[in-house]
């Protein structure tokens, strides 16, 4: 493969990625119309498996490709960006206008995995064992989202966000755009991985380092279209979930279904500094979800500061 070829295949499995991502949440929005899914509860958990899709297809093929390593990477990247640059642009500008419970219930709940995932990975390998303790986090964390004491206040009513549509001939269309963004994302995923593979041995760039700039930035496109959205419809709890159900989905769920194909192994030294940014963006984010209104703008600007820092750092070891 020539290095036009695959700038060619980045490009058009980044766009196939996107509009794959885009498809994936415009569905799972209709489908929540029709079973009048809540607002945080359908951003924490089904709007955070659609936007995390890309996320998911990537990890699988670079999994079946022996590539465990890349699709670490992607995870840690996407885990960052979603934080230290879309949650921190969205809420420079546009700050939470107030505190809202469900997002302060499952704060702890995103932090514990991150501190969890930290300790899995120290070891320089995720197994299949570990893999399974991932899904299992996973499973918990979803029952407690969607049957726990919380349960009252998470499945309020999305109301004039998602009017109400029930006729059929809605229903087949979502069908269908559901089915051919699976397709769009499996393609662009494999795309993808094949592109990166090239460049790391074209360019002796470590792979694990171009997925967690690149491929996660590209990934990470749905996340940020749907905080967009968020943000100019004033759904500050969609806001939120997005970014904590994405975050929870890539470490846990994720990970275990990479780790399961294919146990994933990996430079300790990047994982370290990776996964330990990851805790660092989720503990700035604490002030602002806890609504510390009068320093808001300061933690999301450090919140970009940390993202700089991750593209320095990024930078300075591919070029070295």
């Amino acid at each position: 493969m020539t290095t036009t070829l695959a700038t060619a295949f980045f490009l058009f499995g980044i766009l196939a990625l996107w509009i794959g991502g885009e498809g994936i949440v415009r569905s799972v929005m209709s489908y929540a119309r029709v079973f009048k899914i809540g607002a945080f509860v359908l951003s924490l958990t089904l709007l955070a498996a659609a936007t995390t899709a890309p996320e998911l297809f990537f990890n699988i093929f670079a999994a079946i490709q022996g590539e465990g390593e890349i699709g670490l990477g992607n995870i840690l990247g996407s885990n960052i960006t979603n934080f230290a640059l879309i949650f921190a642009i969205a809420t420079l500008f546009i700050p939470l206008k107030k505190r809202d419970e469900e997002a302060v219930w499952a704060y702890p709940a995103l932090f514990g995995v991150s501190l969890f995932f930290f300790l899995v990975g120290l070891d320089g390998t995720i197994n299949r064992f570990e893999g399974v303790m991932l899904i299992v986090l996973f499973g918990v964390w979803m029952f407690l989202a969607v049957k726990g004491e919380h349960k009252k206040r998470l499945l309020e009513r999305i109301g004039d966000a998602l009017p109400e549509h029930r006729n059929k001939s809605q229903i087949a269309l979502t069908t269908i755009l559901f089915l051919a963004s699976i397709v769009l994302l499996a393609g662009g995923a494999e795309l993808l991985v094949r592109s990166v593979e090239h460049f790391s041995v074209a360019w002796n760039f470590s792979p694990f380092l171009l997925a967690a700039l690149l491929v996660a930035l590209g990934t990470s496109l749905p996340e940020l279209a749907t905080v967009l959205v968020a943000v100019f419809k004033k759904r500050d709890d969609i806001r939120s979930g997005t970014i904590f159900g994405s975050n929870i989905f890539n470490l846990t769920l994720i990970i275990g279904v990479t780790s399961l194909i294919h146990p994933i192994e990996f430079s300790q030294t990047n994982f370290l500094f990776f996964s330990f940014l990851v805790i660092v963006t989720t503990m700035l984010a604490a002030p602002i979800i806890f609504n510390f209104r009068f320093q808001s703008r300061l933690w999301s600007s450090l919140l970009l500061a940390s993202y700089a820092f991750f593209l320095i750092y990024i930078t300075t070891q591919l070029i070295a």
